[in-house]
C-alpha cells in the first residue's frame, strides 16, 4: 500500500530518492503494512503531521488540500483506497452497482479499475470526478469493457444543465453523489443520484476482513464526516445521554466551572442535529405534497422551554412542518432532555393550532434502539413519525 496518497502540489505523484511517495511536502512510506508520514523542510503555511495526529488521517489530508481543493482531494482518496483496499473496493462496487441496475450486479466479481479526475469520452464535456473501469468475464459478454462514471460534490451544487452536459459527452452511466438531494432531479437527464451518507452507511457495514481494510474503510467515513458530507449512525443511547448532561451543565445558574467531557459529546450533538434533517428529508420524500405550499418547514434548532405549570426545565433539538399561516397547525418533532437527570431522553411529536386538536407523544428512545447494532434506528422513528401524524391528519 505504499503511496496510498501521493503527489505535488498539482496532484502529480512524485516518487522520491528512497522509494517512497510523497503529497507536497508531506511523504508517506509504508512501514509494517501501515502508513507513517513525516514533514520534510515544511514551509509557511503547510500543515505539520504532528498538528493533526489526534485527527482522522484523511480529515488531516483535507486540511491540507484547502476548501477550494476538497472535492478533487475527495476524488483522489477515493480512487487511492478503491486501488489499494479490496473490502473497500467491495463495499462500494455492491452500492454502486445495486444503484445501476439489475444488469450490473453480475459484474461485482470482476476485476474493477478506478481512476480520478478524467475528461469526458467526447471532448469539451469537462472532467468527471471518478470513473470505473473492467472486461466483462461471463459468457454473455465476454472480453466486452464496461464503465460508469461519478461525478461528486462537497461543496459547489449540482444542476441539471451540469449533469445534462457530462451524458451529452459521453458520460454515461452516470451517479451523482451530494450531501443532499440534487433540488434539481436529475433523474430527469437520465443521471442515478446517492448521497455520501449511504456511501457512508455501505463503508460501515460489519464483515470487512482485514485490519488494514476495516483501517481504511474507518478513515474514509471519518474523512466523510470531518468533510460534513455524513454523520455517524450508530448513535447510542449512552450518546444521546451525554448531551443532555451537555444542556443541563451549560444552562445552570450556578456560577464556577464544570467539567464537560471531551469534543466528542459536541459532536454526537452534531450528529442528533444531522440524523433529525434525515429524519425530515425522509418523512418528506415519503409525502411530498408537505415540502411545497401552503407548507412549510424549518430547519433543526435547538430550544430551551420552562414549564411553569409543571416546574420544569427541558432542551430540544428538533425541526417543525407547518400550515401557513402557522396558527393552523404546527407540527414539532424533536429529541429532548429534561433538567431532571433521572428523566430519560425522549422523542416528543406535538400538533398544536386553530384549526386542529392538540396531540402529543412522548416515547423514551430506549424504544428505537437497533437490536442488531444498539444505536438509534432511523428506521423506527419513521415509523412512530408516520403513524402519528396519519392518526393526527397531518398525512
Amino acid at each position: 500500500m505504499t503511496g496510498l496518497v501521493g503527489g505535488d502540489e498539482t496532484g502529480t505523484p512524485v516518487r522520491e530518492a528512497d522509494g517512497t511517495v510523497g503529497c507536497g511536502r508531506i511523504v508517506f512510506a509504508q512501514q509494517r503494512g501501515l502508513h507513517v508520514a513525516h514533514v520534510r523542510g515544511r514551509p509557511s503555511g503547510v500543515v505539520p503531521f504532528s498538528a493533526m495526529h489526534s485527527t482522522p488521517f484523511f480529515a488531516g489530508l483535507g486540511k491540507l488540500a484547502g476548501s477550494q481543493q476538497r472535492e478533487n482531494q475527495l476524488s483522489r482518496t477515493f480512487a487511492a483506497c478503491f486501488t489499494e483496499s479490496p473490502g473497500f473496493r467491495r463495499l462500494v462496487l455492491g452500492l454502486f452497482l445495486t444503484t445501476l441496475g439489475r444488469q450490473w450486479r453480475t459484474l461485482g466479481r470482476c476485476d474493477w479499475t478506478c481512476d480520478a479526475e478524467v475528461p469526458t469520452p467526447k471532448q469539451g464535456g469537462g472532467r468527471m470526478d471518478l470513473r470505473f473501469t473492467t472486461v466483462e468475464t461471463g459468457s454473455r459478454g465476454h472480453g466486452r469493457r464496461r464503465r460508469f462514471f461519478v461525478e461528486s460534490k462537497v461543496e459547489s451544487s449540482l444542476s441539471r444543465r451540469q449533469v445534462k452536459r457530462y451524458l451529452d459527452h459521453g458520460a454515461q452511466p452516470l451517479i451523482v453523489i451530494t450531501k443532499y438531494h440534487p433540488e434539481e432531479l436529475v433523474e430527469d437527464e437520465g443521471a442515478y443520484r446517492l448521497r455520501w451518507q449511504e456511501v457512508h452507511r455501505a463503508l460501515r457495514q460489519p464483515g470487512v476482513v482485514g485490519a488494514i481494510d476495516r483501517q481504511v474503510c474507518r478513515w474514509m467515513t471519518d474523512y466523510l464526516e470531518d468533510l460534513d458530507m455524513a454523520y455517524r449512525e450508530d448513535l447510542s443511547l449512552a450518546d444521546v445521554e451525554s448531551c443532555g448532561t451537555l444542556f443541563r451543565r451549560v444552562s445552570t445558574k450556578k456560577n464556577g466551572w464544570s467539567q464537560l467531557a471531551s469534543r466528542r459529546v459536541f459532536e454526537v450533538a452534531h450528529d442528533c442535529t444531522e440524523m433529525l434533517d434525515e429524519l425530515q428529508r425522509d418523512f418528506l420524500d415519503r409525502h411530498p405534497k408537505l415540502a411545497g405550499a401552503p407548507y412549510s418547514k424549518g430547519e433543526t434548532l435547538y430550544g430551551k422551554w420552562n414549564d411553569a405549570d409543571y416546574g420544569f426545565v427541558s432542551h430540544h433539538l428538533g425541526w417543525h412542518v407547518r400550515k401557513s399561516p402557522w396558527t393552523k397547525w404546527n407540527f414539532l418533532c424533536a429529541i429532548c432532555w429534561e433538567d431532571t437527570p433521572e428523566k430519560a431522553a425522549y422523542l416528543y411529536l406535538l400538533l398544536e393550532g386553530s384549526t386542529v386538536v392538540r396531540h402529543e407523544s412522548a416515547p423514551e428512545l430506549k424504544k428505537f434502539v437497533s437490536r442488531s447494532t444498539g444505536g438509534l434506528d432511523r428506521g423506527k422513528l419513521l415509523r412512530h413519525l408516520e403513524s402519528c401524524a396519519r392518526k393526527w391528519g397531518v398525512i
